[in-house]
């Protein structure tokens, strides 16, 4: 009987290890813009609510840290963004890019106005449009706190304008005023609705990078 209960707590351990954490080829991008190729540790524990994730990728940590282990080495290092430019990793055929960056955030609290994220690169074209994955509580209507969900913060980015987050304010009203500091051609800005949303955004860069092609093609 014991060693029938030991088999099984055997089991029970192999299982659950196989299914906390996985190892995927990636690489990781240096100050230098060196890139080393190795592994990433992709964990599917979520401490927020102690359990595991089975479906996707819990990409959230990645924001603040990477476990990262160089080819022909044996152990996994911890990267925070001040530690390296970006990384990579591949996983079931989907190709995740991570980017460095400042965010700045409204705060009370000096210090935490402006952090080094790994904001994830969803859309690549004349713009980079990154997101942030943001936990907050929800709250039943008597004001108990409920759970944490995810909510998500957009980002446009190029090397002459900076980052910027897409949502309206002073400087942009509308989106087409933000597309149009980031440098989109006159020509374009003028056909874009009036009231584009600005959740919406990928959408109109794809639109864009289609539109570019389409007069190089015919001019």
């Amino acid at each position: 009987m014991k060693i029938k209960f030991a088999i099984i707590a055997v089991v029970l351990i192999l299982s659950i290890d196989s299914v906390s954490a996985k190892k995927a080829p990636g690489f990781i991008i240096k100050h230098n813009c060196d890139t080393i190729f190795g592994e990433v540790n992709i964990s599917f524990f979520d401490p927020y609510s102690g359990g595991f994730v089975f479906y996707g990728i819990n990409l959230e940590p990645f924001q603040s840290v990477l476990y990262f282990r160089e080819n022909n080495s044996t152990r996994f290092t911890a990267f925070t963004p001040k530690d390296i430019a970006g990384f990579g990793f591949t996983y079931k055929s989907v190709n995740y890019r991570f980017k460095t960056l400042l965010v700045e955030y409204r705060s009370i609290i000096r210090s935490e106005r402006k952090r080094l994220r790994f904001l994830n690169l969803i859309y690549q074209g004349q713009l980079s449009l990154y997101k942030e994955i943001v936990r907050k509580e929800s709250y039943f209507t008597t004001g108990a706190p409920n759970r944490l969900v995810d909510y998500y913060d957009y980002y446009l980015y190029d090397d002459k304008h900076g980052l910027k987050r897409v949502i309206p304010t002073k400087e942009f009203r509308t989106l087409k005023d933000m597309l149009q500091y980031y440098g989109m051609h006159p020509n374009f800005i003028e056909i874009l609705p009036s009231d584009a949303r600005f959740k919406d955004v990928k959408y109109f860069l794809e639109e864009y990078d289609l539109w570019k092609r389409w007069i190089y093609y015919y001019l």
